[in-house]
């Protein structure tokens, strides 16, 4: 992952969550059309998967790296933090779209949901 001076992730990154037995993945989601051109991450819920789960990936250079849980939480605290853009999910763009229709993308989804956060 890429940062610029004021710690802002300048590189999208696609993370792999695994929905827990109730089907979420432990996130909610804010903004959306008509309110706002991008849907963001507004908060990780304690013991989600989310939070304590899955697997990251991160582009540099156009040559993909794999991170561990354990990696992630020691640089960053989490692996996806409250204010990241979601960019994607399962590869569909949803930039300019509803929270609501991104919600749903998400529930959805088999597991692994690919999320692609900037």
């Amino acid at each position: 992952m890429e940062e610029d001076r004021m710690g802002m992730r300048t590189q999208s990154e696609t993370i792999e969550i695994m929905k827990d037995e109730k089907g979420l993945v432990g996130i909610s989601i804010g903004g959306g059309h008509p309110f706002c051109p991008c849907v963001y991450v507004v908060q990780i819920f304690d013991k989600s998967p989310a939070e304590v789960d899955g697997s990251y990936y991160y582009w540099a250079a156009d040559i993909m790296y794999e991170s561990s849980p354990q990696t992630r939480r020691a640089r960053t605290g989490r692996w996806i933090r409250a204010g990241d853009e979601v960019v994607a999910v399962n590869g569909i763009t949803v930039k300019g779209e509803r929270k609501s229709a991104v919600a749903q993308l998400i529930q959805c989804s088999t597991n692994p949901v690919k999320v692609s956060l900037s």
